[in-house]
Formats: C-alpha cells, structure tokens, sequence
C-alpha cells in the first residue's frame, strides 16, 4: 500500500512550519519532523515516511514544543508523545507514530499549553507517504520429478527490500514428509533448512530458494522473509526510530502430483459363444481413458508394455487379458493377436471406454459335453497381481 497526500506547508527539506502565535504575540515556530525523508517512486519529491503496522519516530521542535498537550493526527493514524526536552527555541517533544491500513492524513492539529499563557490549537498541513506492510499471500512451487533444490515463488503485497529468508521443516499429521524412490526422510518438524532470497522481488514477489538434505517426493516448509540493512525508503526497510523490519510467514507444500486413479474394468460381455465360431468380446472401463501423456523420457511404448504396465503413448490404455482354459481359441484375422501361452492385449483409446476384439472358438474345454465352462481375466496396470481393482474375471460358458 502506497498513499500520498499533497503537502501544502513545507519548509525547506528538513520540516513543516507551524506559526504559533501566544498572546503576547511574540512570532513562534514549531517544527514537525520524522527521522525518514524518500522520493516516492515515479516523483521527483520527497516526502516524510510513515510505515503502515509499526511505529516511526517523529519530532516537534522549536518554542514552547515541549508544552504541546496533544495531538491529532487523523484517521489511521496513532501516536504516542514523550520525553519532552526545554531547550528555548530548540525545545522538543518526541512522538512515535503508526499508520493503519486506513490512514487518512492531511494535517496535523496540535494543541499547546505555554507557561503562563492561554491554551490554543493549531493545524499543520503535513506531507506524508504511508509505506505499506508486507504480507505474504500464495505460493508457487515447480512441478519436478522429485524436491531438492527449489525456487519457491511467493506472492503478497509489499514485498520489495526483502533480502533474508529462513525456512523449517513442517512435518505433523497435516504434513507429512516423503522421501525420494522409497528412501527413509532425514528430516524432522522444526529442522533448520537452509534458504535465500533469490535476485530482486518486486512489489508482489519475492523468490526464495530452498536447500533440501536429500530428494523429497512431499515436504513443507515454514518460510520466513524479512530485511536486513534494507532501504528505508521499501517496505522491509527500517529509517531511523521506526520499529525494526517485518517478519512474514507462510507455509509451502512441495508434492508430486499423485497420478490420477486409473480406470478399471467394469464389466465383460461375451456373445456368440459356440464352437467353430467368432466369439465377440466387448469390455468396458468405469471411465475414458485419460490422454495424459505415459511414457517417461528414455522409455519406449514397447519398453513399456514389455515391462508389465498398462499405458501406451499419448494415453491408450492396454487391458491384460487371458483365457482359462487357453488352448480353446485362437486369432480372428485382423482381430488381435491371441497368445495362448501368455497375456494378450486389448487396447482402449484415448476418451473411450470400450475394447472389442473377437476370438475362434476351437473346442469346449478338456472333459465338457456340450458345455463347458471358461473364464477371462483381464489386468489393467501391474499383470502379476490377482487383486481388484487391478484384476477382473468373468465366467461365461461354450456351446458346442
């Protein structure tokens, strides 16, 4: 937050003139100063510095200063009076002030009390340039195979003069720590984890890069931000007499995404069942077929499917399928290639839901008359396990 009021009294750089003038109309002058003077970004002047959410030391100064009574300083806008100091005409009167995130200031109105003279008030236009409070507001963190060296993005509001970065692990029920490819994590809640501020933030960013102690595939991270010999004239910076620099926070949740739920058969259905015929086969998944895409770099779709999983590129989805018992069909031309001895492939589209394939039937199973009864078993994902929902089965029967 940056706000400006136009001054209307100013003398010379250093202060703003009050003319008091008592009953015995001797001409007095108080001056009112705070210990930080700035150009405001994008104008040639400079204006007096009030930091919104903390206190900046101010100044009365001149005759009678030290017998100000009180003062206003407008909506937003506290202060606090104190050590006064009888110097003559260079007698002060200190005066600590904060804005508020509504401050609202054109003038300051004094009231003063001098010795053995009536009590009067006066007004001072008073320039002033609110420089706002830091907050931090969201986060971006990079979509990575796994965590280790990160350049976490935060975002917020008056962020520029931030140069120091801290950062803790947060690991609790809420947050809880991975680590890389199965391997323990050496990390626990509150372990110091070393943090930068990296390049300039702007106004409402601020990059921090963390240093992990190994590969992490989930971690959270409290951030803090705050300035170190900043410019006074920023956000994080302090002037003379004003409160030390903010500390923001936030916590950051670094996470592989988990791979979204792949489908699963739903049901099979089996039409035309009898011996010497093309027996029709329709499966059908819960849902269509993502077409995120499947193969990792360094990996090839034959690769892939040799290896015992279900994606093909650009999302088709292969469905393990076999038949028990196997030696009662065989390949359809130009229908898929039945293996008898092993798993047999169907494949389901990229936005689909359905496989269709045919087979021969060549007999009824060993022993049956007339009848006999086969199953088909199908996988989706890993073909070495026998458990839903990675595993289907249904049992139809053959007519001779």
């Amino acid at each position: 937050m940056q706000r400006f009021i136009k001054p209307l009294v100013i003398v010379g750089t250093v202060g703003l003139a009050l003319s008091l003038a008592p009953k015995s109309g001797a001409a007095q002058e108080i001056v009112f100063t705070t210990g930080t003077f700035c150009k405001q970004p994008d104008h040639d002047v400079k204006h007096y510095v009030i930091y919104e959410g903390r206190s900046i030391k101010g100044q009365f100064k001149g005759p009678w200063a030290d017998y100000i009574k009180s003062a206003s300083f407008g909506t937003g806008i506290t202060y606090t009076l104190s050590n006064p100091v009888s110097n003559g005409s260079r007698s002060t009167l200190d005066v600590a002030v904060r804005a508020g995130s509504d401050a609202q200031l054109g003038r300051v109105r004094i009231t003063v009390k001098p010795i053995l003279q009536s009590e009067y008030s006066r007004d001072i236009e008073f320039p002033f340039w609110v420089i706002g409070e830091p907050a931090l507001m969201g986060s971006i963190v990079p979509k990575a195979d796994y965590y280790e060296t990160v350049d976490v993005v935060l975002t917020g509001r008056s962020l520029k003069g931030a140069n120091v970065a801290t950062a803790t692990a947060r690991v609790d029920a809420t947050h809880p720590v991975v680590g890389y490819g199965g391997t323990a994590p050496q990390i626990s809640n509150g372990t110091p984890i070393p943090a930068a501020v990296f390049g300039t933030p702007s106004s409402t960013q601020a990059i921090v890069r963390l240093t992990l102690p190994q590969k992490f595939s989930a971690i959270s991270a409290n951030i803090k931000l705050t300035g170190n010999n900043a410019d006074p004239c920023l956000p994080f910076g302090a002037g003379p007499g004003a409160d030390p620099p903010p500390v923001v926070s936030r916590t950051v949740t670094m996470a592989i995404p988990a791979p979204p739920t792949p489908p699963k058969v739903q049901s099979i259905e089996v039409v035309n069942a009898r011996v010497g015929q093309n027996v029709d086969f329709t499966i059908t998944l819960d849902k269509p077929v993502s077409s995120i895409p499947t193969v990792r770099p360094g990996e090839t779709s034959t690769s892939r499917i040799s290896s015992g999983t279900s994606l093909l590129p650009y999302g088709s989805m292969v469905v393990w399928f076999k038949m028990s018992p196997s030696s009662v069909f065989s390949t359809v031309a130009g229908d898929v290639a039945y293996n008898a001895n092993g798993f047999s492939q169907a494949v389901v589209k990229v936005g689909e839901r359905v496989a269709h394939f045919k087979l021969r039937a060549l007999s009824l199973p060993p022993g049956a008359v007339n009848v006999g009864t086969v199953y088909i078993q199908t996988w989706i994902g890993d073909n070495t396990k026998n458990q839903p929902p990675i595993f289907f089965q249904k049992e139809f029967t053959i007519a001779q």
